[in-house]
């Protein structure tokens, strides 16, 4: 329809969402509840009322993950990604389907319900095929990994059944993970059209003299396998396009047992793959949707022991098959392993408590860095032991919500945006998992991080009601996820790091620097700094004196109330391996060096994730629109991320 709409020189705007055959009443689309933007639409081409809504993104497209929304502004050719099918689920050159146990396969499903008597849904259907009825293909796909338009199929296939008309193909694509785990989706609760379960959010009024109407948010259901889309050819009519007009009739009748081209077009969606999920494409014959084309079934004359005798078989030459994850033009992929280092992505999930407890407590070689003068501010009392720490730890780690959740996409999201819409490479990374906090571990810090786990506070508590209403993300906020991904970039991308550090005259070394007794004393293990393995030349006492940073109390711990942070500083340490440090106040060029576009300099990485999280948000303007005092750390930023 949208391409109709295209060739007819007329607007239109496509809107995507995850709910079945149905109107998107009560939705909020990219921050806007639908009768107001089919209000502003219709008011604008029917009213000549100027409100702007021609601005609105040609494509909304709902997000699978947490039902919000993301835009793009095209709808048109795509590029692919294609990955290699699993051997080991389906070894055979040839894939075999024979539609014989189709008929009494449904019969049995339409009858059948669940442990709770609920009719069963149609996403678990093609999985528990029987094994002669189907061809499945098993991909692994990059952890969040999104596509997003018409995903093809293409293949060879070959049939005896040549004298027939009408022998419908299926491919479904589903999302499925390993072993009896489950996962949250967007499922809808009967076998074929019912609708998705919802939650009502609120009322508001639309105008008119018409009731409230209600605002709803699509719930998510327990699933072990979700039916993301599908398409159907015929097997008797090879060589079909896309469009009716590509399509070319074939000029000799089909062979018997001969193979020919086909590709089955999905239905346009787009969808993301969150961690340990998999791609399963399962090619049978008709599927649910398309029951009445067997006529037995249609009468009445299959039962739980009568098959159909509509039956036809194919053979699939699986060297020749391919699925094909379409991608915006220009912006593909080409996963093989790891993302594509030009691809503007961030990969993320959210940990459970129980998982995020697991990953914190995995930390033990930052465990093993800790003073006795760290434990005594954490735990607030002296003579704390790591067994206490170990133990009040594990107690921080809590769940997300849902509407966290929503906050942290889209930050993510503002993030993604500003490295597209400059031009920049997003350096590889590794998926990153958000990990949520009470902060008491690390002394009440807003975010932290290990390896690429990300830990954050309970921000929600922290803004007003506000803040975040209405699709908004303080700049705040986004500075924050900005620091931590920093963080995580340079532990996946140890050139990067020294790049980065070599802007404000920090060079890294292959060997860690040794913390000598006076430093551990009033040691504060940083978990953002894995390495102390990067020197610069300082001015000190009228010498210069190469020092690595380290970060420090003035004082030990004294009091219930004492925060690290209070009296923290940053100690300069010579390389040389003396038993000495020196305050910043003894450093003549300590400004020259760091710079003072941020005051947070305990250590080059640190410092140098301030500067990215300014780079990011606000360029070269500054937070202020007013520059920085050194615009040379912001630009080298920018010159890095722009090759």
């Amino acid at each position: 329809m949208a391409r109709a709409f295209a060739r007819a020189g007329q607007p239109f705007k496509l809107v995507l969402h995850q709910d079945g055959h149905t109107i998107l009443r009560g939705n909020i689309v990219d921050g806007e509840l639908w009768e107001h933007i089919m209000n502003k639409w219709l008011s604008h081409y029917l009213y000549d009322v100027d409100n702007g809504i021609e601005n609105m993104p040609t494509v909304s497209v709902q997000s699978n993950v947490d039902g919000s929304f993301r835009t793009y502004d095209t709808w048109g050719d795509f590029d692919f990604d294609t990955f290699a099918y699993d051997k080991t689920v389906n070894p055979d050159d040839v894939s075999h389907v024979d539609t014989t146990a189709i008929g009494t396969y449904y019969y049995n499903y339409k009858q059948a319900t669940d442990e709770f008597g609920n009719a069963l849904v149609r996403d678990n259907y093609y999985l528990s095929l029987p094994d002669s009825a189907c061809a499945v293909y098993e991909f692994d796909v990059p952890d969040n990994y999104t596509f997003y338009g018409v995903p093809e199929v293409h293949l060879k296939l070959s049939t005896k059944n040549v004298d027939r008309d009408s022998l419908v193909i299926s491919a479904l694509l589903i999302d499925t993970i390993d072993g009896e785990t489950g996962f949250k989706a967007f499922l809808t609760k009967g076998r074929l059209n019912n609708r998705l379960p919802k939650h009502t959010l609120g009322e508001v009024e639309t105008g008119g003299g018409l009731k409230r109407t209600k605002v709803i948010e699509y719930v998510k259901s327990n699933a072990t396998a979700k039916l993301i889309t599908f398409g159907h050819g015929d097997l008797a009519n090879y060589g079909g396009g896309y469009d009716g007009k590509d399509y070319t009739k074939p000029e000799e009748p089909m062979k018997a047992g001969e193979y020919y081209d086909y590709t089955l077009y999905l239905q346009p969606t787009s969808y993301t793959f969150e961690h340990g999920h998999k791609a399963v494409l399962v090619i049978t014959g008709w599927d649910p949707y398309l029951s009445f084309r067997d006529m037995d079934l249609r009468t009445g004359a299959v039962s739980d022991s009568t098959e159909s005798r509509d039956i036809y078989a194919f053979n699939i030459d699986n060297s020749a098959f391919e699925l094909r994850f379409p991608q915006e033009k220009g912006s593909s992929a080409a996963f093989e392993d790891e993302p594509s280092e030009s691809k503007v992505m961030i990969p993320f999930r959210f940990a459970s408590k129980d998982e995020g407890t697991d990953l914190m407590l995995s930390n033990k070689a930052y465990y093993a860095k800790f003073s006795p003068n760290k434990l005594g501010y954490v735990i607030q009392k002296n003579d704390a032991t790591m067994e206490e720490y170990l133990d009040f730890a594990r107690e921080q780690v809590l769940d997300w919500t849902d509407e966290e959740k929503d906050v942290i996409t889209r930050g993510m999201k503002v993030i993604e945006d500003r490295f597209m819409n400059n031009g920049w490479t997003m350096p590889p990374l590794d998926t990153i998992i958000f990990i949520k906090t009470s902060m008491m571990e690390e002394n009440g810090v807003s975010g932290y991080t290990h390896g690429t786990q990300i830990y954050l506070y309970d921000f929600m508590n922290h803004y007003s009601s506000e803040a975040f209403a209405d699709g908004q993300i303080p700049d705040s906020f986004v500075m924050l996820l900005s620091h931590e991904l920093f963080h995580c970039l340079t532990r996946c991308n140890p050139d990067f790091r020294a790049e980065m550090y070599s802007l404000i005259g920090f060079t890294v070394e292959e060997e860690d620097f040794e913390i000598p007794p006076s430093v551990w004393e009033y040691y504060i293990v940083n978990p953002d700094v894995e390495h102390h393995n990067s020197r610069a030349t300082f001015k000190i006492n009228g010498q210069e004196i190469d020092c690595f940073a380290a970060f420090v109390t003035t004082k030990h711990f004294e009091q219930p109330g004492e925060e690290f942070f209070q009296f923290g500083t940053t100690a300069l340490v010579p390389v040389d391996g003396s038993d000495v440090f020196y305050p910043k106040d003894e450093v003549s060029n300590f400004d020259e060096v760091f710079g003072t576009n941020s005051g947070y300099v305990i250590d080059p990485e640190e410092c140098m994730a301030d500067n990215f999280k300014f780079a990011v948000l606000y360029g070269l303007d500054g937070p202020d629109g007013d520059g920085y005092p050194n615009p040379e750390i912001i630009e080298g930023i920018i010159d890095i991320l722009s090759r």
